[in-house]
Order: C-alpha cells, then structure tokens, then sequence
C-alpha cells in the first residue's frame, strides 16, 4: 500500500471516517515513519483518533493556506470554532447558535451581526470545511437554513479532533502579539530541531556502520534470542475481547503482563514489540467499545490517563499502566441476577425521579453507591440499552405526555424535563418522534 505518499498528500486518516484505512496506515507506519521523522523532520501523530503528518514548510508562501476559505474572516472564524470546541468533549452536541453567540463576544475587530447574509455566508462556508474535513459531524438541520433565517438552527457533535489540527507550538501562543512574534520564536526553535536531527541521522548511520561488523559470536547470540523469542506463546487477543465484554478484565491483566514479562526474559520486548502489542491491544478495545456502548473518554476520564494512552507504547511501564486502567473499567464482581436487577430498577427510580434536570451518570452513581464505570455497563447489561439513551426516551415521554395532556407551553415543556436550549429540545423531540414538539401540539389542537 502506498502508505507514505497516502500520508504525505492528505491533511490525516481519522478513524471514523476510514476505519480500515486508520488501521493499514498504522499497520504500515513503521516501515515509514523512521524516513518521515529523521529524512523529512516531520512529526508523526498517531492517537485513537487519527494519523497525522504534521507537514511545515521551510518558508511559508503566500499561495498556501486553505484552499476553501478566501477571506481573512474565514481564517477567523475557523480558529474561534477550534477555540470554541476546546471546550467541548468528544461527541458533545452542541447547537449552532451556541457558535454564533460565542464568535460574537471573542470577536474584537467589528461587531458580527448574524442578520448580515455576508457574516452568514462566510460562517456557513467554514462550518462546511469542519465538517468535510472531519472536525464536526452533522447530526440535524442544514446550514442552508441558516443561510435564509439567521434564526434557524443547526444541530451538530464534535468529533475531538480539532486540537490535532494546528501544529504542537514551542510556547503559549497566547503571548504573541503579531505574526513576526511567533515566526522568530518558533523558527529558532525548529532550526534547533532540525539541526539535530540532522545529526541524529549521522549518528544513527554510523551505527548501521558497525551492526555490520558485528563478530560471528554476537551474531550467534543474536539468533539465540530469536529462537528463545518465537517460543513464547502469543496473546489470543479475540479471547481478550471476550474476556473485556464479560467484565473479566483481572484476568486480561494478568494474561497480558504475563506476556509482556516474557517478552522481557527473552530480551525481545523492544520499541517495535511494544508498537504490535499496543496495536493488536487497541483494536481489542475499539471491538470492546462498540460492543458494551462504551467511548474513550469512559475509559480515561482524566486527561493525564489519555495522555498514558497515547504514550503507551513508548515504555514498559506505560504500558503496564495503560493495561492497568483498560482491565479495570472492565473489570467487575459476579453479580447474581437477582441483585443486578434491583441495582438497576434503583437506578430507574432516580430518573424517574429527576427528569426535570440535567441527570448525570456521576449524579446516579453516588445514589445507589456505585462506580461511575460500573453504572453504565450494569444498566446496558441488564437492560439491553444505554443508560444514556434510556434517560432521552423517558425525558421525550415525559415532553410528550406534558403536550397531549396540558396547555403548557412547549418551552416550559422543554424545561420540565431538563432542557435549557429550547433548540436542543426541539432537535432531540424530532429525532425520537420524527415530528416537532411545536408540531406535535398543533395536532393535539387539530
């Protein structure tokens, strides 16, 4: 496969567009990142989310840039989104006027007025780009829409990869003032990185120099450990995952350090053993989560833990930590049927109870005395649903009895069950019943 020049021509392979793609690049990378890095000087990206060459060019032209935006706005609205979105976790819905009130008040240079069709459609040709290139999805509504009424609304999810989208700078960027601030800041320090590079490569070619003197005993020595290396049994990662989804992840834990430590007697355990193990790994939690309706940020709720994640493969003890924190958010006490049902059934009642408010899993995990983690993957076991998704039906079926049965208004019915955003509401109602909640009291009115 062509992987270099796949990775050279394109800004990145996310994940959830090219789900096969993402993993034969990975599967692949080693045999070019070596050249991209020491050759090229560029820096390699490679997370859950996507691969990435992180591709500067040694003089910046004026022809470069984003070929789709035309205007200097639309290079400022682009960053106010990637600013805005800081602040958003993954798949976190938002709606676009929550965009629009915030590019409002951090714009300095004039006063945005969204009834302007010109502000509108320069917005309109950004957000299109975010989400042609992978940064938003569209979940409802059009921006066409918003194109026509500058009241519309647009409902959408960030996919958490817009902090990959600038390069990784030396220092806060916050400090600059003017373009020449960053450009002599940031420029000392790349010339520093190329230059060492530089001698890192003859470095590292002076040593290919002498592996290839290397004495018939060494060399001896050598296939001795290979031989002591192909013996080790390896890991039955399907097995694994199974494991993984029944909540056995103790015994994961133990299987996978096992090996790992035997990797390590053989002398075998080395950067490119780790790089399989944590590929092969890493699959099986991708498998994991789309089975027991987890996501990453379950897994690693704080940012230090992903951050461990992303870095697992660099040392033995990362590694270690990072199988530590996977095995133990599946990891769980036999449950007897009888006792899961009533921890579940308590659970309903605090929702039930709360469909008024914003209920949060952390919020029913101090009720009913249980882990955050072991909440969700209860009430998904037992009830063949996610919590989340169970909390939006009843809220909706609660929005639909208030309409049929009262006079309320339905924006006193959107609070009623815990919706600010009346727009979100609206989106959300749509998409349960396939009709407006507006529209659904025009009926009971009919």
């Amino acid at each position: 496969m062509r992987a270099l020049e796949i990775l050279l021509e394109r800004r990145w392979i996310l994940k959830s567009r090219e789900k096969e793609l993402y993993y034969q690049i990975k599967d692949e990378l080693g045999t070019v990142k070596k050249f991209l890095m020491e050759k090229l000087g560029y820096q390699v990206i490679v997370n859950p989310y996507l691969v990435k060459v992180e591709k500067m060019p040694a003089t910046p032209e004026n022809w470069m840039g984003i070929q789709e935006f035309t205007r200097k706005i639309e290079y400022v609205f682009f960053c106010m989104i990637l600013m805005f979105l800081e602040e958003k976790e993954a798949e976190e819905q938002f709606v676009l006027s929550e965009l629009t009130e915030y590019i409002q008040g951090q714009y300095r240079e004039e006063q945005i007025d969204w009834t302007v069709y010109q502000y509108r459609r320069h917005l309109i040709k950004v957000i299109k780009y975010c989400v042609n290139c992978g940064i938003l999805n569209l979940n409802d509504g059009s921006e066409e829409n918003f194109a026509r009424d500058d009241t519309s609304e647009v409902l959408y999810e960030n996919t958490g990869v817009s902090r990959y989208f600038m390069k990784n700078f030396t220092q806060d960027i916050m400090g600059y003032t003017t373009p020449e601030d960053q450009a002599e800041k940031e420029s000392l320090s790349d010339s520093d990185t190329v230059k060492l590079k530089q001698r890192e490569v003859e470095i590292k070619s002076q040593l290919e120099g002498l592996k290839k003197n290397i004495t018939g005993k060494q060399r001896q020595e050598e296939e001795k450990k290979e031989t002591k290396a192909d013996h080790i049994l390896q890991p039955d990662f399907r097995t694994w995952e199974t494991l993984l989804v029944r909540g056995m992840g103790k015994t994961v834990y133990e299987e996978a350090c096992r090996y790992l430590q035997e990797l390590a007697d053989a002398e075998a355990l080395n950067a490119e053993s780790l790089q399989k193990f944590y590929n092969d790994f890493y699959r099986i939690i991708c498998l994991t989560e789309e089975k027991t309706d987890t996501s990453w940020e379950d897994i690693f709720p704080e940012e230090q833990q992903r951050q461990t994640a992303l870095h697992a493969y660099e040392t033995l003890q990362n590694m270690q930590v990072f199988l530590k924190i996977v095995t133990s958010y599946f990891a769980e006490e036999e449950e007897d049927a009888g006792r899961a049902g009533s921890q579940v059934e308590a659970i309903k009642e605090y929702i039930y109870h709360h469909l008024d408010s914003d209920i949060r899993r952390e919020d029913i995990a101090v009720q009913v005395f249980m882990n955050p983690n072991y909440v969700s993957r209860l009430f998904k076991k037992v009830e063949g649903i996610s919590l989340k998704e169970f909390i939006v039906r009843e809220k909706m079926k609660m929005a639909r009895a208030l309409l049929i049965s009262s006079q309320l208004p339905v924006s006193i019915v959107a609070l009623k069950v815990g919706y600010s955003n009346f727009s979100h509401f609206s989106q959300v109602y749509r998409k349960t019943f396939g009709v407006s909640p507006t529209d659904e009291r025009k009926k009971q009115e009919e």
